[in-house]
């Protein structure tokens, strides 16, 4: 390895292991905190909460994201002395659009059968939240872009910490509306403190410049397409289930959900907001390293993914106890069969990421096309007669055809031609992961079908060589670099 990849690589794995371990500890805080409220709330009630959150989702995030992330990032990276004015700029903007979109979302509640409060509520937890990317993302982006990930994750944590304090303390008269109260109170000391610990230095009013947020509109309205057709991807098969399913059909997909979505995005997250601004900084000044660092990092992402979803997959029974004292015991079929979208997502997330932080973040569109056609397409086929084993089957096809869409993409992006073995490696690694975690468990105990299922899986990515030996090496001397 270069003497210019090892310190860069070092941050990576430094980075990602913060993010990991403190995304791990909300993890598992987290499942504390739904354990109560799955095992309290009927599925009724929770098919409410989860439609009222995805109605709210689908209008805040579509028009406050505005997919300036990416650039933000890069602006940062690339021109540090106005790092003040870009940061300060978009939390401006992204306040104006939040008011526009909550005062939507709250006129549209009040003619359907969405309460008011739940809806006010929530828009109010999206801007000061951490786990969804808007007004909370462009705070803690000065401690993000110089890799001082500590205090973000320590913030993080004790949000998560004094969320499972309010579901428990309110456990007994647990509704939608409690719920959402409880993540909005949780999120108030976090936001304002990290606001506090920035002092003026970074983000203060008068470093607000309309001519840094007219650049930021340029430069997000490419992706504005974009982000609209994502937020319908990702929302719409909830609505198409509250519009032609019972609501206890919207809480199955919404319990399936709110389980598995975080730990299919913690390994991926904590990997890519550690890798995007070491990507940012050799696309400026060493393409080769560039090209390096992004296909190296997809590699150990997928391995990664699909060694994860086989373990998650093979101790399903173990997972719904865990995460609603079996409430859900009755719909493994979903569960299982949603972990495995984890793959693909993982693959059209980091391309779009890529995409982005390059540059290149028109090529997000034909994907983000396809995940709305797809999930159009086939939601209006399946969920009206399959309900919420439709809605699981239409994010599962839909993300493996976006998947083939974002393959072309990168390897055009990173001017490589396809890599057909990579991908013949993880088709075939996740066929082998879902093989195993069916049949083990039917002929052994759990946890040794578990160990059999992770077992055959590493020997599949070995291999595809889809995980090398040289990996391993390349870790520990990272890690021997650093500790000497």
């Amino acid at each position: 390895m270069t003497n210019e990849r090892m310190p860069a690589a070092s941050k990576v794995l430094s980075g990602s292991l913060i993010l990991l371990l403190s995304n791990v500890t909300m993890l598992l805080l987290t499942f504390i905190a739904q354990r109560m409220i799955l095992s309290t709330l009927t599925k009724d009630a929770n098919g409410v909460l989860f439609s009222e959150r995805r109605f709210v989702d689908l209008v805040v995030i579509m028009i406050v994201d505005f997919g300036i992330n990416g650039i933000i990032i890069r602006r940062m990276v690339q021109h540090p002395e106005t790092a003040s004015v870009t940061l300060s700029s978009s939390i401006a903007l992204r306040l104006a659009l939040w008011l526009s979109a909550s005062f939507i979302c709250i006129a549209v509640a009040g003619f359907t059968p969405y309460s008011v409060l739940d809806v006010g509520l929530w828009c109010c937890y999206l801007m000061l939240s951490s786990r969804v990317g808007l007004l909370r993302y462009s705070i803690e982006l000065p401690w993000r872009h110089r890799m001082r990930f500590g205090l973000v994750s320590i913030v993080n944590i004790a949000e998560t910490v004094f969320f499972a304090m309010l579901i428990y303390f309110w456990r007994a008269k647990l509704s939608p509306t409690i719920v959402i109260a409880a993540f909005v109170i949780s999120a108030i000391p976090g936001f304002l403190l990290l606001l506090t610990a920035d002092r003026g230095k970074t983000i203060s009013p008068r470093y607000i410049s309309m001519k840094e947020i007219r650049q930021l509109v340029l430069e997000g309205l490419p992706l504005l397409a974009t982000v609209v057709l994502i937020s319908f991807h990702d929302k719409f098969d909830a609505l198409l289930l509250g519009w032609f399913s019972p609501q206890r059909e919207s809480g199955i997909f919404g319990a399936v959900y709110v389980s598995l979505v975080p730990i299919i995005g913690t390994v991926p997250v904590a990997l890519t907001m550690a890798i995007t601004p070491v990507i940012a900084q050799f696309a400026k000044k060493n393409w080769s390293e560039c090209q390096k660092f992004t296909m190296t990092g997809l590699r150990f992402l997928m391995a990664t993914t699909i060694v994860g979803s086989t373990l998650l997959s093979s101790l399903i029974p173990l997972f719904i106890e865990l995460v609603s004292k079996g409430k859900y015991s009755d719909n493994r079929g979903h569960f299982f069969t949603y972990i495995w979208v984890a793959i693909p997502m993982v693959f059209v997330v980091y391309t779009q990421e890529i995409n982005v932080v390059l540059s290149q973040q028109r090529k997000n569109l034909p994907i983000a096309g396809t995940l709305a056609i797809i999930t159009l397409i086939v939601g209006v086929i399946l969920i009206p007669s399959q309900h919420a084993m439709g809605a699981v089957i239409t994010k599962i096809v839909s993300v493996c055809f976006a998947f083939m869409v974002a393959a072309k993409s990168l390897y055009t992006v990173m001017k490589q031609s396809i890599d057909t073995s990579f991908l013949a490696g993880v088709l075939a690694s996740t066929l082998v992961g879902i093989l195993c975690a069916s049949y083990f468990p039917s002929i052994m105990s759990m946890w040794w079908s578990a160990l059999a299922s992770v077992s055959g899986v590493v020997i599949s990515l070995l291999v595809t060589r889809l995980l090398k030996i040289t990996d391993v090496r390349l870790w520990m001397n990272i890690i021997q670099a650093r500790n000497a």
